[in-house]
């Protein structure tokens, strides 16, 4: 097992990589590995927004960052100040 030390350079180094990429390449350089970091990715989810909810399967961002949901069939993109996305079990 790393040490602490060895554990928060690599994270750091990682970090500033990806900051660098994100500065180069915008969204791009995250789309490709966002799918193996979502956790909602493909799953039934509500999205909040104020007092309106949407239900639906979550289906990652797109190149605006803005959330992608499936409800009926149609994908909507969702890009908001104040949005909470949850399970829906």
């Amino acid at each position: 097992m790393p040490s602490r030390n060895t554990l928060a350079a690599s994270l750091i180094c990682r970090l500033k990589a990806s900051l660098i990429a994100y500065e180069q390449q915008g969204m791009a350089s995250i789309l490709a590995d966002w799918p193996q970091l979502d956790n909602f990715i493909d799953r039934p989810v509500k999205l909040l927004m104020g007092d309106r909810q949407v239900k639906g399967i979550e289906r990652g961002i797109d190149e605006h960052g803005a959330l992608l949901l499936e409800v009926e069939g149609n994908i909507t993109p969702y890009l908001g100040g104040e949005i909470s996305l949850r399970r829906d079990d």
